[in-house]
């Protein structure tokens, strides 16, 4: 809706400019050039007419005079009572003090004057003084110039516009075609700035769940196979034993399977429900210190040594209890199963920002994969082949994402092991 609006306005203001600008311009230069060139054309008639009207004026018979002498240039006068010339009272009054009146026609330009003692007008007409004077061709050039003008100054405004719809176009379709790295180069003066952003955050958000849906197909296919094959085998084997000890040995294993398999849907089915578009967040003012400290405090610690460091007097975002908790029991669940000794849970102020981070003196992860360890169902290189289904990190990246922060890993230089930290905005800062 804003971004019509902004359109709207554009358009708005790129037509006032040209029909108001334009207009204004043209018509100050059609009178620059037309007005002094219809003054110069009529000065040299108009002395004309004014010696032949005092001529007229001193004898009896100005009608035959006229029709007895001939005049250069082409140059015709007729004369007709000050009673047949019809004029406005306003303009007559003028006329009759003696100033000549040009007045104009189909015909062309002609020029009066007035005969006091005769009481009658003397009209001058000339071709030469119609073609001179004649200004439709400059009004029509003018015209001209004034609709190619607006044409121009819309063609300017929408060029950018079929410019963006052409590469929004094009994005669209390489999309369609399963290219979803595609984005739209946004411009901030671009009239479509906000659609081209929720584009693109379309575009990223088809591209995470064509990419989940991938990870899901794979880890389902592997981690639902193995306990489905030994589960078959467990039954199989039931079937042909006798013993009893061996029949609840095999019960046993058949229950651990299953076991296995439905933690393994829960945890896909988790997972799923994980989508911005399917949760609700209760957001209000949450102090991420107390959350830290009921967290470690509902660790398995496993002789473990868990310190937290609190730097920031004031650690309090704007964020939904809950899922912050999954949040940090995530990582710290995470950093549990890698530790050796020691694991150290930090927070810190860091300008407008708070950073969370957690560090463990286990293996590490390898830079190379830090980026795909935060991917579902990607364990790392490190890690038990036995433990988790690599999930833990994916949902901490998802939940954090929900708040406006972002899940780093690096290497602990304090503890040697892994270091995970996400930066939060501070409530009531941008």
């Amino acid at each position: 809706m804003v971004a019509m609006h902004k359109l709207t306005l554009s358009l708005l203001v790129v037509v006032l400019v040209a029909v108001l600008g334009l207009g204004w311009t043209l018509d100050s230069l059609f009178d620059r050039y037309s007005a002094p060139v219809e003054n110069d054309a009529l000065l040299p008639y108009r002395e004309a007419g004014l010696a032949v009207a005092r001529i007229l004026d001193s004898i009896d018979d100005p009608e035959n005079w006229i029709k007895t002498n001939r005049f250069e240039n082409n140059l015709s006068f007729s004369i007709k009572s000050i009673q047949a010339f019809l004029l406005p009272d306003e303009i007559k009054s003028e006329f009759m003090t003696g100033k000549p009146l040009a007045l104009e026609s189909d015909e062309g330009i002609s020029l009066n004057f007035i005969l006091p003692r005769t009481q009658q007008v003397l009209t001058l007409n000339s071709p030469g003084m119609r073609d001179e004077n004649n200004n439709n061709s400059l009004r029509l050039i003018f015209t001209m110039l004034f609709y190619l003008g607006i044409l121009s100054l819309l063609l300017i405004w929408i060029y950018p516009l079929i410019k963006q719809l052409i590469q929004l176009r094009e994005t669209a379709k390489a999309l369609g075609q399963g290219d979803l790295s595609q984005r739209v180069a946004s411009d901030s003066v671009s009239y479509i700035s906000e659609i081209e952003t929720e584009f693109n955050r379309m575009a990223q958000r088809i591209q995470i769940l064509v990419t989940d849906n991938k990870l899901l197909s794979s880890a389902v296919s592997h981690d639902l196979r193995t306990p489905l094959a030994r589960l078959r085998f467990g039954i199989d084997t039931l079937a042909e034993a006798s013993d009893p000890i061996l029949r609840e040995k095999y019960q046993r294993r058949i229950s651990e399977d299953l076991t296995e398999m439905e933690a393994l849907v829960e945890t896909l089915l988790n997972y799923a429900r994980m989508d911005a578009s399917m949760i609700e967040l209760q957001k209000s003012s949450i102090d991420l210190g107390q959350v830290v400290r009921h967290c470690i405090a509902r660790a398995a610690k496993n002789d473990l040594n868990i310190a937290f460091r609190h730097g920031a007097k004031i650690a309090t975002i704007s964020g939904d209890e809950r899922y912050l908790s999954m949040l940090v029991n995530n990582l710290l669940q995470n950093a549990i199963r890698h530790a050796k000794k020691e694991i150290t849970l930090s927070l810190k102020l860091n300008n407008r920002d708070i950073v969370l981070g957690i560090e463990d003196d286990g293996p590490g992860i390898p830079e190379h994969e830090r980026t795909t360890v935060l991917k579902p169902f990607i364990r790392g290189s490190n890690a038990n082949a036995s433990e988790g289904y690599g999930m833990g990190l994916a949902i901490a990246q998802r939940i954090a994402v929900w708040h406006g922060g972002n899940l780093e890993i690096e290497q602990s230089t304090f503890l040697g092991g892994a270091k995970l930290q996400i930066t939060f905005h501070r409530d009531g800062q941008p």
